[in-house]
C-alpha cells in the first residue's frame, strides 16, 4: 500500500506572519556622509562657530589694555606659556538662517511600492452628443384645405455619427432575435450586453471586452414514428485524421460569414452565413446556435443562444430529450470545447447522425457518445480490453473507460427529461440501446468479439418495440429494465420517539418504531433482518463510537428490546453502552437496519437513517453541525447508500467517520513493513475520494480486512474518480459557508496511524504479520481539510511549517475571509 506522508505539528515560526515583524521598525532618514539629516544638527554646528568667535575677542581685549609704568619699552620678551581655557561663555543668540545652499543632486529611485487596491467604480459619464451625421430635409405636407396633397419628399438617413466610449460592467447576454433564409443565405439577429443590459460593440473599441462569436445552423428531421429525430448541420468542416488517414465531414462553426452593426451604441448585429442553407422543405425546422465569449478585467464569460424557426412561418418542432437542468445537477455548469459550450441544445446541432471521429471509428453522435461516456468502465467492450476513447482538438486523447455514473446506470430518467423525456423507454432502436450495450450484434454475421442479439437480427428499429416495451414485461420491458429501484421494493421505515437515561453512568434507554409499506410493524413478532443502534459523542465532534445490534445475526449482549404497548419499542443498551462518567455535552443516536429475504440474491431493502440528540450534561441537546447536506449528494448520487445501503444519511455518516477513525484495521499486514493508515474521518475520506484523478497521491482505503491467507487485504484506490464538475466547486456538496475558515473551534485533529510489523518472519511459515508496533500523528482540522485535496508535499510542508507545536494552525491568517488569498475566493464557481 502506498504510503501516505504524515503532517506533523511544528515548532517553527509561523512562515505567513514571520515577515511582517520588521514593519514596526521606524525608518530614520540620513545622509551620505553619515550625519542625521535633521535642524538639530545644523543648530549644533552653530553653537561651535559662536564658540569660536568668544574667545578671539577676549584675546584682543587683553592686548590693548596692559599694566606697567610709562617708561622706555624694554626688548620684547619671549612668549608666555598658554593661559589656562577660560570658562564657557554664555550661549549667544541664534545667529540669522542663511541663504538656502544648491540642491543636492537627485536621490536614487526607490523600491517599487506594492500595488494598492483597486479603486471604486466611478460613475458612469454622461452620453457623448450625437455624431455629426445630418438628417435630411423635411417633406413637404399637403394643403389644408382640401386641395391636392403636396408631393412626398424622400428623406434619406445622414451617416453615421461616431460612437463614443460606454461604460461597462461584467457578464455577457447573448439573444438571437430573428433569422430568415432567402435564396439559400441565412441571416440572424442578434443582441449582446453585459450583465446590466449595457449594449457591448462585438469588436471592443467603445465597449471593453471584445465579443468573439460563432454560429452553426442545422436542419430538424423526423424520424419514422413522425417525431423530431437528428440534426442535419449545414455548418460542416472535413477533418482528415493524421493516424488513419480517413477524412470525415464534421458539423462545426461557419466560417467566411459576415457581420453587420444595425445602429450605433445598440449592441444589435446581423451575421449572414456563409454556408449554403437549403432546408429539405418549407416546412422544415431550422435552429440556429451560437456561443459567443468576452473577456473582462482577465474574467472570461460566456454564453450560448439557440432560435428555431420554419422558413414558411409555421411554429417550429421541439427536439428536447435532455435538458440543462438534468445536466447541471452533476455538472453545475455543464462545460466542453474548452467551456464555451454549454447548452444541450447546442451539443446536438453538431453532435448529430453519423458524424464520426476519424482517428478512433467511434460515433460522435450525442446519443451514442453520452451514453458510452457516462457508461465508461462498465460498457462491455471496455470490460473485454477495448479503450472507449476520442481523440479531439489538437488530437488530444480523451479516454472515458474509467467514467464511472454516481447512481445506477439504468436510471435513464437521472439525465432524460424535457419534451420527449419518455422517448428513451417508448421508441426503442438499435443505435441507442446498442451505445451501452455495445457488444450486442444486429447483424446476421456476428463480428469477432460480439455476441448476437438474443432476438435474432435486425435490419431496422421497426419491431424493436414489439419485444422491448415501455412498461409490461419485466424480463425485456425497457420500463421494468431500467429503473433504479424496483418499483415493487418493500419501504422500511425508522423514526426515534426518544432517548432517556443519558445522564453520565447512566444506560440510555431508546424508544423508536418501525413501518414496513407505510404499516407499523411489530418486530417482536417480524424480527428485521438486521437492526442496529449508534451511539456517539459529543456532538461538538464526535470523540467515539459504538454500535449494538438489536436484531440479526448477533445482537448484543445484554440489551433489552421491548414493545412499548402503543405501535413503538424501547431499546435498552447493554451495560458496555452506559455513558461514560466523564462524558459532558450532548450524545448522538442512529438506527439502521434492513429487511431481505432468505433466499441466494435476494435484494435487500433498507430503511433511511434516524438520528436523535440527547443531552448529557448539556440544559439541552445540542445536534451536531450540519457541513454537508443530502440533498445535495442526490443531486449526482440519487440515493445516496454505502455499507450495503443501509447507511444512508450524511448525518449518520459521521458518527463512525470521526476524527478518530483510521484506516490501520485495514491497511496490508505484511511481515518486515511499515504501512501508514490514514484518516477515514468524514471530510478526509470524502475529498480523498472525490478528488480521485486529481491527486498528486492515490488515495487508497481498505476494503476488507487482512487475513493469514490474504495479507495484503484489499485495498481499495480511487485514484480514477472522476468528479463531474471542478474540484474547487465546494458548494456541490457543503452546505452554505461551511467549507470556509476559520474552522469552528471545537474540531478535532485527524489521526494517522503509523504501523511497523515486529514479527521475525523466520518464525513462521506466513507472511502475514502478528505484532505490530504503533505510533500516532494529528493534523490540525483545518490543514486535514485542505490537504486532503491539496496534497503535494509541498503543501503538506506549508501547513505543518504554519502549525504550532501545540497544534494551532494558522490557516486563517491568509486564507481567512476578506486576506490576501481568501480560500473562500478561490473556491468560488467560474463564470
Amino acid at each position: 500500500m502506498t504510503s501516505v506522508p504524515n503532517i506533523r505539528p511544528s515548532a517553527r515560526p509561523n512562515a505567513c506572519t514571520t515577515p511582517h515583524a520588521s514593519l514596526s521598525v521606524e525608518a530614520r532618514a540620513g545622509r551620505a556622509d553619515g550625519s542625521l539629516d535633521s535642524p538639530w544638527a545644523e543648530r549644533s554646528a552653530n553653537a561651535r562657530r559662536r564658540k569660536w568667535a568668544a574667545g578671539a575677542i577676549l584675546v584682543a581685549a587683553v592686548s590693548l589694555f596692559g599694566c606697567g609704568s610709562d617708561g622706555k619699552d624694554g626688548a620684547t620678551g619671549a612668549q608666555g606659556l598658554p593661559g589656562t581655557t577660560g570658562q564657557q561663555g554664555a550661549k549667544g543668540d541664534p545667529g540669522a538662517q542663511g541663504a538656502e545652499g544648491p540642491a543636492g543632486p537627485a536621490g536614487g529611485a526607490g523600491p517599487q511600492g506594492e500595488p494598492g487596491l483597486q479603486g471604486e467604480q466611478g460613475v458612469p459619464g454622461e452620453q457623448g452628443p450625437p455624431g455629426p451625421g445630418a438628417g435630411g430635409v423635411t417633406g413637404t405636407g399637403g394643403t389644408d384645405n382640401g386641395g391636392a396633397a403636396g408631393a412626398p419628399v424622400v428623406i434619406e438617413a445622414g451617416a453615421p455619427g461616431t460612437p463614443t466610449a460606454v461604460f461597462t460592467g461584467p457578464g455577457l447576454d447573448l439573444a438571437i432575435e430573428s433569422a430568415s433564409i432567402e435564396a439559400g443565405i441565412a441571416r440572424v439577429r442578434f443582441h449582446i450586453t453585459d450583465a446590466a443590459s449595457v449594449p457591448l460593440d462585438r469588436a471592443g473599441i467603445y465597449t471593453q471586452g471584445a465579443v468573439s462569436i460563432s454560429f452553426v445552423i442545422a436542419g430538424l428531421n423526423i424520424d419514422t414514428q413522425g417525431d423530431p429525430g437528428d440534426y442535419s448541420a449545414y455548418t460542416t468542416r472535413t477533418q482528415t485524421s493524421p493516424i488513419t488517414q480517413v477524412a470525415a465531414i464534421q458539423p462545426a462553426a461557419d466560417a467566411g460569414g459576415t457581420f453587420r452593426e444595425i445602429g450605433v451604441n445598440k449592441g444589435e448585429y446581423e451575421y449572414t452565413f456563409k454556408a449554403a442553407v437549403t432546408p429539405s422543405d418549407s416546412e422544415q425546422t431550422q435552429t440556429i446556435g451560437a456561443w459567443a465569449t468576452r473577456v473582462f478585467n482577465n474574467v472570461t464569460y460566456v454564453d450560448n443562444a439557440e432560435y428555431s424557426f420554419v422558413p414558411s412561418g409555421a411554429a417550429p418542432k421541439v427536439r428536447e430529450l435532455i435538458t440543462n437542468a438534468n445536466c447541471n445537477a452533476c455538472h453545475g455548469s455543464l462545460r466542453a470545447h474548452g467551456g464555451a459550450r454549454r447548452d444541450v441544445q447546442l451539443c446536438t446541432l453538431c453532435h448529430s447522425d453519423g458524424a464520426i471521429d476519424p482517428d478512433t471509428g467511434n460515433s460522435i453522435d450525442f446519443e451514442q457518445m453520452i451514453h458510452k461516456i457516462h457508461s465508461g468502465k462498465d460498457l462491455p467492450s471496455v470490460i473485454a480490453g477495448t479503450p472507449y476513447q476520442i481523440i479531439g482538438f489538437q488530437q488530444s486523447v480523451n479516454d472515458f473507460s474509467t467514467v464511472g455514473f454516481p447512481q445506477p446506470r439504468q436510471n435513464c430518467s437521472a439525465c432524460h427529461s424535457g419534451a420527449q423525456a419518455t422517448a428513451w423507454k417508448a421508441n426503442p432502436n438499435r443505435e441507442s440501446c446498442g451505445s451501452c450495450h455495445d457488444t450486442t450484434s444486429f447483424e446476421a454475421t456476428v463480428p469477432t468479439g460480439q455476441i448476437a442479439h438474443q432476438g435474432g437480427p435486425m435490419t431496422d428499429d421497426s419491431l424493436c418495440s414489439t419485444c422491448h416495451r415501455a412498461t409490461e414485461d419485466a424480463t425485456w420491458g425497457i420500463g421494468p429494465q431500467h429503473h433504479p429501484v424496483d418499483p415493487n421494493a418493500a419501504t422500511v421505515e425508522f423514526a426515534i420517539t426518544g432517548v432517556t437515561n443519558t445522564a453520565p453512568g447512566q444506560t440510555p434507554v431508546v424508544s423508536f418504531t418501525v413501518k414496513v409499506n407505510g404499516a407499523t410493524r411489530d418486530i417482536i413478532a417480524q424480527p428485521l433482518t438486521r437492526l442496529s443502534v449508534v451511539t456517539a459523542g459529543p456532538t461538538t465532534d464526535y470523540a467515539s463510537v459504538a454500535s449494538y445490534q438489536i436484531q440479526g445475526t448477533a445482537p448484543a449482549a445484554g440489551g433489552v428490546l421491548a414493545s412499548n404497548g402503543s405501535g413503538g419499542f424501547t431499546y435498552t443498551l447493554p451495560p458496555a453502552g452506559a455513558i461514560a462518567s466523564t462524558a459532558t455535552g450532548t450524545a448522538a443516536f442512529g438506527l439502521e437496519g434492513y429487511i431481505q429475504a432468505a433466499t441466494t440474491g435476494s435484494p435487500r431493502y433498507a430503511g433511511h437513517n434516524a438520528i436523535a440528540y440527547a443531552a448529557v450534561t448539556d440544559t439541552s441537546a445540542l445536534p451536531r453541525r450540519q457541513v454537508v447536506e443530502l440533498a445535495r449528494c442526490n443531486t449526482c448520487h440519487a440515493d445516496l447508500a454505502a455499507h450495503g445501503g443501509s447507511r444512508n444519511d450524511t448525518q449518520y455518516c459521521v458518527l463512525c467517520h470521526n476524527p478518530n477513525l483510521d484506516n490501520s484495521a485495514r491497511v496490508p499486514r505484511l511481515e518486515g513493513s511499515t504501512v501508514v493508515a490514514n484518516p477515514l474521518t468524514f471530510k478526509d475520506m470524502i475529498h480523498g475520494i472525490h478528488m480521485g484523478e486529481l491527486h498528486d497521491q492515490p488515495y487508497v482505503a481498505g476494503g476488507s480486512n487482512p487475513t493469514t491467507a490474504n495479507p495484503g487485504g484489499a485495498p481499495l484506490s480511487f485514484n480514477e474518480v472522476r468528479f463531474p464538475r471542478s474540484p474547487s466547486d465546494c458548494s456541490a456538496c457543503h452546505a452554505a459557508k461551511t467549507n470556509e475558515l476559520p474552522i469552528v473551534a471545537t474540531a478535532l485533529p485527524s489521526h494517522w496511524e503509523t504501523l511497523t510489523c515486529t514479527d521475525d518472519p523466520a518464525a513462521d511459515t506466513d507472511a502475514y504479520c502478528t505484532n505490530r508496533t504503533s505510533v500516532s500523528t494529528y493534523t490540525g482540522p483545518a490543514t486535514a481539510a485542505c490537504t486532503s485535496c491539496h496534497d503535494s508535499p509541498a503543501t503538506a510542508a506549508h501547513a505543518a511549517l504554519n502549525t504550532t507545536s501545540t497544534g494551532a494552525e494558522a490557516c486563517a491568517t491568509c486564507h481567512g475571509p476578506g486576506k490576501s488569498f481568501d480560500a473562500a475566493v478561490a473556491h468560488a464557481p467560474t463564470p
